[in-house]
């Protein structure tokens, strides 16, 4: 049996070891942990990981979008608001223009420069038809007097012009192939000017027209104050059979002869012949009569002789003043016959250079 202090001994010595066995025992869990967390990191760092290398995704070449080919937009011609237009023209006819006309056949000369003067062109003409030289590119359509219906169809005209006086005939052929017709007239200054003035409204050339118009006045004007001749005059022409005829005032050339208030001696003379506003002339009325001059209209080209020369050899003629004594001239027969019209001012200005020279 152990006494009080043995005991104490050994309790010392119990609760040493205890502590030295506790403290033993954290030492050896650290020491646990320590090796397992070295562990883990050798593991982590000495797997052999396969990483994939990244394959390149393919980008697709761009493809061209088809870029489509432009398309050429019609572009509409500028229209005007002068149309539709309706006009009266001299055969007191009412026209209706839908639209401006563009394919325009002239079957007179007279027509034709009307067009030309304002600024207008065709597409076809009349075989008379040389002025101005830039029509003369155009096709023909046969005579004036017998234009060939089947050629004018042929162009596809959208409007026809022609002359009032010696082509009305021809209104009805046009109507029933459905062709607008327009009919202009030149048998006096003031017909010119209303026949310039209706195709400047049919082709919207209403400003061209105008400025044709003051330029022909204006020009006929300076020449009126030139001339003063009192004596009576005459204008004679002959036919193929040649028979004599002498312009009245009422026919183009004596309207040229009027615009300087020269004594026409045909003037109140009854219409005869194939001529309009001409009269037939005899032997037995060129011998009452007794112009002191003389002017003659030779429409046959030559070799045919000019009237001027043929009047001393024809009898009744022969014995006239004006003959006599030379007052006798040739007229210009394209002027004064085949195409009258715009040139009226050129007409008037060959009768007072004549007259002058005198």
């Amino acid at each position: 049996m152990c006494n009080y202090s043995q005991f104490k001994l050994y309790k010392e010595y119990t609760l040493k070891n205890f502590l030295l066995l506790m403290i033993l025992a954290l030492v050896i869990v650290s020491c646990g942990d320590e090796e397992d967390v070295e562990t883990t990191n050798i593991s982590n760092t000495n797997e052999s990981v396969e990483i994939a290398e990244p394959t390149a995704t393919p980008i697709p070449e761009p493809t061209a979008t088809p870029i489509p080919e432009p398309t050429a937009t019609p572009i509409p011609e500028p229209t005007s608001a002068n149309y539709p237009v309706t006009i009266t023209d001299k055969l007191n006819q009412n026209i209706n223009i839908t639209n401006k006309p563009k394919k325009i056949v002239s079957i007179s000369p007279t027509a034709t420069e009307m067009i030309y003067k304002i600024g207008g062109e065709v597409i076809a003409r009349d075989r008379a038809s040389v002025y101005p030289l830039s029509v003369m590119k155009h096709p023909s359509i046969g005579s004036a007097y017998s234009p060939n219906m089947e050629l004018i169809v042929e162009q596809s005209p959208d409007l026809v012009v022609m002359e009032a006086l010696t082509q009305a005939r021809f209104v009805g052929e046009f109507q029933k192939l459905g062709i607008p017709t327009i009919a202009i007239r030149a048998e006096s200054l003031i017909d010119v000017t209303e026949s310039i003035n209706i195709l400047g409204s049919a082709l919207d050339l209403g400003e061209n027209s105008e400025k044709a118009i003051t330029e022909i006045n204006q020009k006929i004007d300076s020449l009126k104050s030139l001339v003063n001749y009192t004596e009576e005059i005459l204008i004679l022409i002959s036919d193929a059979d040649r028979n004599i005829y002498a312009a009245k005032p009422e026919s183009y050339a004596g309207a040229v002869a009027k615009l300087f208030n020269l004594n026409n001696g045909a003037e109140g003379m009854e219409d005869m012949g194939p001529y309009p506003g001409y009269t037939l002339w005899t032997a037995e009325k060129a011998a009452i009569s007794d112009p002191g001059f003389i002017f003659t209209i030779s429409p046959a080209p030559e070799p045919a002789p000019k009237l001027s020369t043929m009047l001393p050899m024809i009898p009744g003629f022969n014995r006239l003043t004006a003959v006599t004594t030379g007052n006798v001239a040739e007229l210009d027969p394209v002027l004064f016959m085949q195409a009258p019209g715009p040139r009226m001012a050129e007409a008037a200005e060959l009768i007072e250079s004549i007259l002058n020279e005198k």
